[in-house]
């Protein structure tokens, strides 16, 4: 019962629903700060904003591109090297790394547009916060990623 899924009834554990509780607590702050964030600058800069692509700009939105890819590929690969106290651990670390990384690639492009003005590093920015609004944690995502990690466990 603590590997996540009771066999019984199907529903979670106890110890999944409170990695689910952390997922979405640590999910939402994230979110939020870029949210805040890209909403102060949208006032503040509001008439400023332009279409000229600065060196931070350009970096900025081909570090969208890659932060998207990056948050799928990388945290999977990584999660497994930490030790864990269950696998809703492990899938936790995975959630934490996949929305740092998106956060980071936002907070990047929200910077560009207070350093260069740049309209379209405020665009990317809305894109990774709608992203990353996308993977918010929820109980059916933790429980198919416990019956594929039970399956592919099984297969072994």
């Amino acid at each position: 019962m603590r590997e996540g899924i009771d066999p019984d009834c199907g529903e979670l554990s106890a110890d999944a629903l409170r990695h689910l509780k952390m997922g979405r607590v640590v999910s939402l702050a994230m979110i939020s700060g870029v949210l805040i964030f890209a909403g102060i600058l949208f006032v503040v800069q509001q008439g400023k904003l332009s279409d000229e692509l600065g060196l931070l700009s350009i970096v900025g939105l081909g570090g969208g591109v890659v932060s998207v890819i990056v948050s799928w590929v990388v945290p999977p690969l990584i999660a497994p090297t930490f030790p864990v106290e269950s696998v809703a651990h492990a899938w936790f670390l995975q959630t934490v790394m996949s929305m740092a990384i998106l956060e980071f690639a936002a907070l990047s492009n929200l910077t560009s547009v207070m350093m260069e003005h740049c309209q379209y590093s405020l665009a990317v920015a809305g894109v990774l916060a709608v992203v990353m609004m996308l993977r918010f944690p929820t109980a059916s995502r933790l429980r198919s990623w416990l019956q594929l990690r039970q399956q592919n466990s099984g297969a072994l």
